[in-house]
Formats: structure tokens, sequence, C-alpha cells
């Protein structure tokens, strides 16, 4: 596994630029087991008025509900396994985010199509757990963005580090790779402040070309005063 990824930094002719999206269509899915609609219709899927989360205790939840955490979660990345699950990412760009990386709890993934068998406000379950989520460890994840589904259905995991907007911490920038069907761990990867310095790097997006082994990230941070980002992580 470890080489799926080879490393360097280049520049780009173009500076890097972040989109964000917030998408209640999801189409694109190569899985020949889901009842796609037709390229070109589309329907709402999922509508919330704030995002809530699987707390591990109904008073954990009521307690987050108090400080108005949910003001805090935004959907920023939206992706479908080949097993039907969509993962969404809510980066930790305020305080109070309780998971950073979360899969939507349906009761019938393979039926994601039909809006009469899912959730229209579908809870938020931590991936690969809370424990991962964790903010302050450097090993859990800490503010993802960008993240990646291979054709094996392995989850490919940005972590930006930066929490609140503040500088990241040593070790908290990094990439991990799980397989989603049994949450094994099969890469983790640590960036170093050369590759990505901790006050100013902005990884935000990630591409995997599995044909010829390499994951492309991209740098959008900029240091105050400085040029325009034109980084490319391959």
């Amino acid at each position: 596994m470890t080489s799926l990824l080879q490393y360097t930094r280049c520049s780009l002719a173009l500076p890097c630029l972040l989109l964000f999206v917030l998408l209640l269509y999801i189409g694109g899915s190569s899985s020949a087991s889901l009842a796609l609609p037709e390229v070109g219709s589309h329907q709402v899927l999922f509508a919330w008025k704030h995002l809530n989360f699987t707390f591990e205790s109904v008073e954990e939840s009521k307690r987050w509900e108090s400080m108005d955490g949910y003001k805090n979660c935004m959907l920023a990345g939206v992706k479908q396994s080949h097993a039907g699950e969509v993962f969404v990412s809510v980066p930790r760009g305020k305080p109070n985010v309780p998971a950073t990386l979360a899969r939507l709890v349906l009761p019938d993934p393979t039926a994601l199509w039909n809006p009469t068998q899912n959730a229209t406000a579908p809870l938020l379950e931590p991936f690969p757990s809370w424990e991962m989520n964790r903010e302050g460890d450097v090993h859990a994840l800490q503010s993802v963005l960008g993240f990646e589904i291979d054709s094996q259905d392995r989850i490919w995991i940005l972590d930006q580090g930066h929490v609140n907007n503040a500088e990241a911490v040593p070790g908290s920038i990094k990439l991990l790779v799980y397989k989603i069907a049994t949450k094994e761990l099969l890469y983790n990867y640590t960036f170093t402040a050369d590759e990505a310095p901790l006050g100013s790097s902005f990884l935000n997006d990630i591409v995997v070309d599995e044909k010829r082994g390499y994951a492309y990230i991209t740098d959008s941070g900029q240091e105050a005063g400085g040029p325009p980002p034109r980084a490319l992580l391959v």
C-alpha cells in the first residue's frame, strides 16, 4: 500500500482554486448494484435545518445543542462508496464540531435514489470512529475538507490539521487510507513542515490515480503578504 503514494512538490502555472459546493444531489457512481436516475435528472436526497450526529448519549447530544454547536457545522466534501454509502466532511473552521468526517446513517444505502427509503435529514456517524475524530489528538482526524474513495472502496482522507483556523500542531497534517468495509487503516503518512507548513498550508483536495500509483493534493495556502498559492503535492 505504501507504494501507492509517491511524493514531490512542484509549482503550478496558475494558482490553485478552492471551490466549496454543498451538494444535495449525488451522482456519478459506477456501481451496477445501485438504481441510478437517468442522466440529466435530479432530485433532493437530503435536507437539514442543521446537522446532527450519532452521539454516544442523549445527554451529550443535548449538551452540544445547548452550546449551539450545530451553527458551526457545514457540509463540505460529499462522496459515495461503491456499496452506496455516503460520506461527508465537516471541516473544523469553528469550535464545537464533533466530528470532521462522517457517514450518513441511512436505512438502506442501496435504495439511495428512492426518497421513501431514507431519512430526509440523516444523522452523521463519525468515521471511522468517535475516537479517531477526537479534537486535539494529532493521531486522530483534526479537520478534513478533501477526501476520495477509490475503485476498491478505500477512502483517502486528507487532514489539514488546522482547527478553528489556528496553526496546525506538528503531526496533525496527514493522509490516512482506510478500507471502508472493515475500517482497517491501510496507510498513514504525516507531512513534514517543508511539504505542508504548519502555519500557511491549506491542503484542500485529493485525486487518486490508481493506474499510475499517484495521489495529487492541492495546497492553496498562502503566507501572510506572500505570492498567490501555486502548489501541488504528488
